[in-house]
C-alpha cells in the first residue's frame, strides 16, 4: 500500500513535510486495520492476547484523557465481484482459528485474526464509535475525516495523496504511549502532514499531489510502473527514491499547467493502443477520488449517529 519511496522522502526532509502539533480535544478518524496492527507489532511474545488488550484499552485511555475522541473505521467491500471471494476468505480464517484454539495454540497469522476480535470487542466495551467502510478504507476514512473535520491517523502514506481538510498525522510521530507527559492540558505530541502546507514547500499547486499515486502507487489501478515511459523520460534517475521524488515535484512546478494537457501526455506516452479513452477516463477518476473523497448520504447519516451517540454517552 501506500506511495513507493514517500515514506523514506519525508523522513529525509521531516522538518519540511511536518509540522509539529499537540492534539486534544478533538475527533479523531482512525484507520482500524493500521491501529489492530500497529498495536500487534507492539507486542511480545508468542500468544500476546492479554497485552494486545491491555495495550489498546491503554491507547483509547490516553486518548480520553486528552479529550481526543476517536472514531474507528475498519475495510468495507471494495467491489461486488470481491463479496463471495472475501466471504470464503473469512470462513477459512475462522476455520483455522477454530482449530488452533482447539489444539490450545495461535499460530501466525491467526494471531492477528484473533487481535481483531479482541480489539472488536474493546472497542464495543469502551463504546469506540466503529465503522465499517463503504468499498476502498483510505478513500472511506478520507471522506469521513472531512465529513466530521477531523484529522486521520494513519501509517499509509496513501493520506498524503488525498485532499483532507484537517490533514493527517502519521502513526510513528504520534506519542500516545508517553504516560508521564500525557494530560488534558499537554495533550498528545505529534507531526502533521497537510497537503496545501506540502504543495507550497515544493512551490506545486495541491493537484499535482494526487499523480503520485498514479506514477508510484502500489496499489494503484493501473499496474505498477504502467507509465514508466513517461516517468523515465521527465524525472527517473538513477538515485534514491527521495532524489526521484525530488525530480518529480521540480519536474510539476515548471511543467504542469492543466490535467488536460497532463494527461494527454500520459496518454501518449502509452504509444498505440486502443483504449485511450478508457485510460482518460479512469484516470480522471482516480485522481477525482482523491480531490474530492465522498461517501453516501446513507453513510454520511449513519457516521453522524454513531459520533451523536459516543458523545451523549
Amino acid at each position: 500500500m501506500g506511495i513507493e519511496g514517500f515514506e523514506s522522502f519525508c523522513k529525509k526532509y521531516t522538518d519540511k513535510n511536518f509540522q509539529s502539533v499537540t492534539i486534544r480535544n478533538e475527533i479523531l478518524v482512525i484507520d482500524g486495520s493500521e491501529l489492530l496492527y500497529q498495536i500487534y507489532n507492539a507486542c511480545t511474545g508468542r500468544a500476546p492476547f492479554d497485552q494486545f488488550r491491555e495495550q489498546t484499552i491503554k491507547f483509547y485511555t490516553n486518548l480520553r484523557t486528552c479529550g481526543i475522541r476517536p472514531v474507528v473505521v475498519f475495510d468495507g467491500f471494495k467491489f461486488e465481484s470481491n463479496h463471495e471471494k472475501y466471504i470464503k476468505k473469512r470462513v477459512e480464517i475462522i476455520r483455522r482459528m477454530r482449530q488452533s484454539i482447539g489444539r490450545g495454540e495461535a499460530k501466525e497469522p491467526n494471531k492477528s485474526h484473533l487481535c481483531g476480535t479482541i480489539l472488536e470487542e474493546v472497542n464495543q466495551e469502551l463504546g469506540i464509535p466503529v465503522v465499517n467502510g463503504a468499498g476502498d478504507t483510505d478513500s472511506s476514512t478520507a471522506a469521513i475525516a472531512n465529513l466530521l473535520r477531523a484529522k486521520v491517523l494513519a501509517s499509509d502514506t496513501q493520506y498524503c495523496v488525498y485532499n483532507l481538510s484537517d490533514g493527517c498525522l502519521p502513526t510513528r510521530y504520534f506519542k500516545s504511549n508517553n504516560d508521564a507527559e500525557i494530560n488534558k492540558e499537554k495533550g498528545i505530541q505529534a507531526k502533521l502532514y497537510h497537503i496545501e502546507s506540502f504543495s507550497r514547500q515544493y512551490h506545486i499547486p495541491s493537484n499535482v499531489v494526487s499523480y503520485l499515486d498514479i506514477f508510484f502507487g502500489r496499489n494503484s489501478c493501473f499496474p505498477q510502473k504502467f507509465f514508466q515511459s513517461f516517468v523515465s523520460l521527465r524525472f527517473k534517475n538513477n538515485g534514491s527514491y527521495p532524489q526521484h521524488l525530488t525530480n518529480y515535484f521540480r519536474w510539476m512546478a515548471d511543467n504542469y499547467t492543466t490535467d488536460d494537457d497532463l494527461i494527454k501526455s500520459i496518454i501518449a506516452s502509452l504509444g498505440n493502443r486502443d483504449d485511450h479513452l478508457n485510460i482518460q477516463g479512469r484516470l480522471e477518476e482516480r485522481l477525482a477520488s482523491f480531490r474530492h473523497p465522498r461517501i453516501s448520504r446513507r453513510f454520511r447519516l449513519k457516521v453522524r449517529e454513531q459520533v451523536r451517540d459516543e458523545e451523549m454517552s
